[in-house]
């Protein structure tokens, strides 16, 4: 008899870490295996792949971006398989298990709360005819019977999910060396249980070698705050940094919790070794108060402008919309607060009401309006309109694809130093996409460029050059825009030769190109004049050199403005 665990994703490179566990926990004991999908397949696709697998278990890892499609499968793979048994876990069902049992009669079993322990003896019920489970499972007899929640699990029960046999380098790790969460965020679920229970930090460090030696190209850590314990994070980021492969490792962690002791740690850390992410989500005191975030903004502020200015991690900063006592102005705040201190990328989410949550329980004090179906998004509530929350959806898309792209880092920096305020920037941008039909629409960088250029070509020829340089270093491209032809651009390809050619020069100011060949150098480089300067782009190594000095020694004044 056969059992198939079956992970929904929101992406084709993710990984789902819920079925690899289960699969662990079963499959020296009975005929099991993982099938993984997306969101994004055909389900006809997906329901032939299970049938022709002819399960008599099915089990499904449910999260708000897959109950939907689940639910969906599972209808018809019941009709279809009619003594298969079905089998849902997960946060997005452990909440209403009963109630979602009684609207859908093909739902045999709901695991809830953590599934390693209970999701073998379910299996033995099932197949062997044992006794069932105690706790943390809903079922059928005549009647619905709920046993609650089921205990916590304790790691050294639960065995690595990883194997180099199953193991596919390309697609995003996911990793957890800690459950539960220190704080009770009330628009969260990771707090429901105050326990947090940490992974030994040796066996962690064997993992993330693992990782790193079997060549992922991303490892994110699931644990809701990874430097709950300073030490022992602390620990494992030493370790990370004496890690020779090219993984980069991704972490949720409180800014608040950064010291300096941290900090001396992280600065010896490489860049593309470490991101993380932080959850500001409001600067806001009242609202940070409401949804019980008790938060020191200055000394959040501090911490992350030394991440920012003192080491070379990777930072993702967060805001979420909606949030009580948020109202548009209060966002703008946020914003543009955050803004200052110029994060590599700034996530701006949107008000989730999550089963289970506290911010559920008080969406009526707020007037909160949300979606029925999953993700349960906000629509309004008493501090924000409906509209209101449309154009900042709006702003999100064109602020992920200008700011949240880094191609266009020398343009945003012109663009602040010239408006009043961030937000009044990509207010400007989004109102202009919004006239021009270009939300939710497909177009190339390139275009998006044009895009820019045509929201802001008014602001004249310093914008027009922080432009074209942002262009040159973000898209190697062969011929120029219209906007971005100049007389300035060099026409001198033996200059450009003689001056690769002279290894002195080269070893002064572009070393990486010392003693290699000048046909082979140019094939990844790309010579440019900005006024009095000559910039050369790099797009090997993804930097740029200001050779200005070095070219006009080599051949005078002749090209000087």
């Amino acid at each position: 008899m056969s059992v198939i665990l079956v992970g929904i994703n929101a992406k084709y490179v993710h990984t789902n870490l819920a079925v690899r566990y289960l699969y662990s926990a079963i499959s020296n004991n009975h005929n099991a295996q993982m099938c993984e999908f997306s969101i994004n397949d055909n389900p006809l696709s997906i329901e032939r792949t299970i049938i022709l697998k002819k399960p008599d278990v099915l089990a499904f890892s449910c999260y708000i971006w897959n109950i939907n499609l689940v639910l969906e499968l599972c209808s018809d793979l019941k009709k279809a398989l009619p003594s298969v048994k079905i089998i849902l876990g997960g946060p997005e069902v452990s909440y209403d298990a009963a109630s979602l049992m009684q609207a859908h009669p093909f739902v045999d079993y709901i695991i809830k709360g953590e599934g390693e322990i209970v999701f073998p003896l379910l299996i033995n019920h099932i197949l062997c005819d044992s006794k069932i489970p105690e706790k943390g499972i809903v079922y059928r007899e005549d009647e619905i019977i709920d046993r609650g929640f089921s205990d916590s699990v304790d790691f050294y029960d639960i065995p690595f999910p990883y194997d180099a046999s199953l193991f596919d380098s390309n697609k995003i790790i996911y990793y957890e060396s800690s459950r539960g969460c220190p704080y009770s965020c009330k628009y969260c679920l990771s707090g429901a249980n105050a326990r947090v229970r940490f992974k030994d930090v040796e066996l962690v460090k064997e993992d993330l070698t693992f990782f790193d030696s079997c060549g992922a190209s991303l490892v994110k850590f699931v644990d809701r705050t990874f430097n709950a314990d300073r030490r022992r994070a602390d620990e494992i980021w030493k370790h990370i940094s004496s890690l020779k492969g090219n993984t980069r490792f991704h972490m949720e962690i409180t800014g608040e919790l950064l010291d300096d002791e941290a900090i001396d740690v992280l600065k010896h850390v490489r860049g593309e070794k470490l991101q993380f992410e932080i959850g500001v989500q409001s600067t806001n005191s009242d609202t940070l108060s409401a949804i019980n975030r008790k938060c020191d903004i200055k000394r959040l502020f501090k911490y992350i402008h030394r991440l920012l200015t003192e080491t070379q991690i990777h930072v993702h900063l967060d805001l979420i919309a909606g949030l009580p006592f948020e109202d548009f102005n209060s966002f703008r705040n946020s914003f543009n607060e955050v803004l200052t201190l110029r994060p590599h990328v700034l996530q701006l989410g949107f008000l989730k009401l999550l089963k289970g949550s506290s911010m559920l329980a008080e969406a009526g004090e707020h007037e909160i309006v949300y979606r029925n179906k999953a993700p349960y998004e906000i629509i309004s509530n008493k501090y924000i309109s409906c509209e209101e929350i449309l154009f900042l959806k709006d702003l999100e898309m064109v602020f992920d694809k200008v700011y949240n792209s880094g191609a266009f880092a020398k343009t945003v920096d012109y663009l602040f130093a010239h408006f009043h305020d961030a937000f009044e920037v990509f207010s400007c941008l989004t109102e202009f996409f919004r006239l021009q039909s270009l939300i939710g629409a497909s177009f190339s960088k390139t275009t998006l460029f044009d895009y820019v250029y045509e929201c802001f070509s008014y602001l004249g020829k310093e914008f027009e050059k922080c432009l074209r340089y942002d262009y040159i270093h973000s898209l190697h491209p062969g011929k120029l825009p219209y906007w971005a032809n100049s007389n300035e651009q060099f026409k001198f390809s033996d200059e450009v030769y003689s001056f690769l050619k002279d290894e002195a020069i080269k070893q002064k100011c572009m070393p990486y190109y010392y003693n290699i060949p000048a046909k082979t150098a140019i094939k990844h480089l790309r010579f440019e004049k900005f006024e009095e300067q000559v910039l050369v782009f790099d797009y090997k190594n993804n930097t740029v050199y200001d050779v200005t000095q070095y070219f006009y020694e080599r051949n005078g004044d002749i090209y000087a403005k």
